[in-house]
């Protein structure tokens, strides 16, 4: 009721405590003139921050925990009914090594069997870039060393080295990385992985609308200002 009565009452000056989830590994896209832009046109919002997995975002919005959610969706995320999925910019998930070239050296690309005597530097369990590459592994019954379990791409770009090593990363946080020298996107033809940075946000209008609205329109155009490099 309360949340009928102010869509109606205040649509146009929302005040409160707004309530959004980013996804791991987006927060340096998203943390800076995006909010900046919704502080100065909703001086009486409030923003309360937090960072989950995508999936857990989603459940998040689902239940009412947050209001909106900047998720990084594949394939693989089902949006619940009662949800909307707006999509802002593509974005790819993009294996980085130290120690292999881009290609063979005949100029062909990497396949998995190739990595399989590799250790990985990965997100721990639940998030899902990492659930889709293992489950790539899977398929071809390869087995995956995974080395170790850290939280943040920028982290795990940081201790690969030249005697090996792999990583899974936004293609966007890779570019904008300061570990980005000496490192090398892998071209690997049985393992794609196109992702999409949506936002995820109830179906029914609240009072936040103008706000959510607002948000959408900032960083897509940030998006769009930032191309992933070809």
């Amino acid at each position: 009721m309360a949340e009928l009565e102010a869509c109606t009452t205040s649509a146009a000056d929302p005040a409160g405590d707004l309530k959004v989830g980013i996804a791991h590994g987006l927060g340096e896209m998203v943390l800076t003139t995006p909010f900046d832009a919704l502080r100065r046109e909703f001086p009486r919002i409030r923003l309360q921050i937090n960072s989950h997995w995508s999936v857990g975002l989603i459940e998040e919005v689902r239940s009412g925990a947050i209001d909106c959610a900047i998720g990084l969706l594949t394939d693989q995320h089902m949006i619940p009914a009662g949800l909307q999925r707006i999509a802002l910019g593509a974005e790819q998930v993009v294996v980085v090594s130290a120690s292999r070239s881009p290609t063979k050296r005949d100029g062909s690309p990497w396949r998995l069997r190739d990595l399989a005597e590799e250790d990985w530097f990965l997100n721990p369990s639940g998030c899902g870039c990492r659930a889709a590459l293992v489950r790539a592994f899977d398929r071809q019954q390869l087995p995956m060393r995974i080395a170790a379990e850290i939280f943040g791409e920028d982290l795990q770009l940081s201790l690969l080295s030249a005697n090996g090593g792999l990583s899974l990363v936004p293609r966007r946080l890779f570019e904008d990385s300061q570990h980005r020298d000496g490192r090398q996107i892998l071209s690997v033809v049985d393992f794609n992985m196109p992702a999409t940075v949506a936002l995820i946000r109830r179906a029914m209008p609240s009072r936040f609308e103008l706000a959510i609205d607002r948000l959408a329109a900032e960083l897509t155009a940030k998006l769009e200002k930032t191309p992933i490099q070809a």
